[in-house]
């Protein structure tokens, strides 16, 4: 297993919970989420919420929101929630949800319009809505306080550079795998649980590295081992059975080890689950069987990418930051290419992106295909 390397990788965490914790603490004015990480964003509006209602427990607290399917705000229309304050009047939050669309637009969209919406070219009289914006957040009225959150705080603009020099500013980044490690551990602790290395192993390599997804099977996890102090690798398999994230996960690990018992073992129950679409309903055969063998395809692409980092000599963390995947998955890539030629792996591939075409424009069995795939990969046929 590669080693966990310290450094500079951890700050961007250990940022993001020092400035929320510090909203908590002290309760500035005007603070800012920005980042490009939606989770932390998501959870940090929630704490400072919190934290706020905490403080003002008969305030009022106004949403705002810039996007969505509803007609989205206007700057104008945040510059009205932040005025009208009163010495004797309730105390008001107004949080901005996904202001970036509003406060950061591109050169060409009218500050008071909807991006799709508007074709105009800049004026004078946005730029005067953006100035008077930016008077609100150097003068804010009494008793009323903003919380921002953005996916961008970008410094070459105006308001950007305004807003990190007046507002607490707490940084939402994507994490990568090797901050994650000890902020999930911790999240275990804080339940008097302890979640040992193997058990991240496998959910880093089942699930990937998106901090939402990971905390929220943390969270499961924490439920599922009850009365147990450790959750291991082996109560991660038993919880996951049955998802199809972590059933796909054996298969092509599967055909990685060459293990065609197994491949064959989990073919029968990926076909058996089906793939699931965004909201979680399940798909039809044609497209799950599509959906399966794209992500086969994919596996295929990393094993052969795998392959050439080994003949390049290239370590564990050099491949991951280049394929863009988690340490630990890279690991495992490496250590199963040496296992296939790379005339082996690019045979492999055509072959899998010939039966993405078929199902595709013919349909097809799941079943048959996986099984049709495990036989030929796991079983050696094209060296």
């Amino acid at each position: 297993m590669a080693q966990r390397k310290p450094g500079k990788e951890a700050a961007g965490l250990r940022q993001h919970q020092e400035a929320v914790d510090r909203y908590g603490s002290d309760l500035p004015k005007i603070a800012v989420l920005a980042g490009e990480c939606e989770f932390l964003r998501s959870r940090a509006v929630a704490v400072c919420r919190e934290a706020w209602g905490r403080r003002f427990p008969e305030g009022d607290q106004i949403v705002v929101r810039c996007s969505g399917e509803a007609r989205p705000a206007t700057l104008n229309d945040l510059a009205r929630e932040l005025s009208g304050g009163s010495l004797f009047g309730k105390e008001k939050l107004v949080v901005a949800r996904d202001a970036g669309r509003i406060l950061f637009p591109v050169a060409t969209q009218n500050l008071d319009e909807p991006a799709a919406a508007s074709s105009h070219p800049s004026s004078s009289k946005p730029r005067d809505r953006e100035k008077a914006f930016v008077d609100c957040l150097e003068k804010p009225a009494a008793r009323i306080w903003l919380l921002i959150e953005t996916a961008e705080l970008p410094l070459n603009r105006t308001l950007g550079k305004r807003l990190r020099e007046t507002a607490l500013v707490a940084p939402c980044p994507q994490p990568n795998q090797r901050e994650l490690v000890p902020w999930l551990q911790n999240q275990a602790r804080e339940s008097g649980k302890i979640l040992m290395d193997d058990a991240l192993d496998l959910l880093f390599r089942s699930h990937g590295s998106d901090p939402g997804l990971l905390a929220s099977e943390v969270d499961k996890l924490i439920l599922y081992a009850d009365a147990a102090e450790r959750i291991d690798a082996a109560m991660v398999g038993k919880f996951l059975t049955g998802s199809i994230e972590f059933e796909f996960f054996g298969y092509t690990n599967a055909i990685e080890q060459k293990n065609l018992p197994e491949a064959l073992f989990y073919a029968r129950r990926i076909a058996l689950q089906g793939s699931r679409d965004q909201k979680g309903k399940r798909e039809n055969a044609e497209n799950s069987a599509h959906k399966i063998l794209a992500l086969l395809a994919n596996t295929l692409q990393n094993l052969l990418r795998a392959r050439l980092a080994l003949a390049r000599r290239q370590d564990a963390y050099t491949f991951a930051g280049e394929a863009k995947i988690v340490p630990y998955r890279a690991e495992m890539l490496l250590a199963a290419s040496g296992r296939y030629t790379p005339r082996e792996l690019r045979r492999m591939l055509a072959y899998a992106a010939d039966q993405i075409r078929r199902t595709h424009d013919t349909g097809g069995d799941v079943l048959l295909a996986l099984e049709l795939m495990a036989v030929k990969f796991a079983g050696g046929m094209f060296r």
